[in-house]
């Protein structure tokens, strides 16, 4: 689990991430940003993400973890 959740058109981390990648179910990127560390990273806009299912992956000092996530 690394604490990704989708608030309307914000998603909402609580990590310490070096990037995030948004893929859709066909494999395409959606949405990649990256960040230095140590910048918490809280909230990030996605204001034009289509409705449907994404797998997140968030990448951080311990490795990779991936996610789903739907936005309705």
């Amino acid at each position: 689990e690394i604490g990704v959740r989708l608030v309307g058109s914000e998603m909402c981390i609580r990590d310490s991430a070096i990037s995030i990648v948004i893929v859709n179910l066909m494999g395409a990127v959606v949405f990649e940003e990256h960040h230095s560390l140590p910048d918490p990273i809280e909230h990030i806009a996605l204001p034009d993400l289509a409705a449907g299912m994404y797998i997140v992956s968030v990448r951080h000092q311990d490795g990779i973890n991936s996610q789903k996530m739907m936005k309705l």
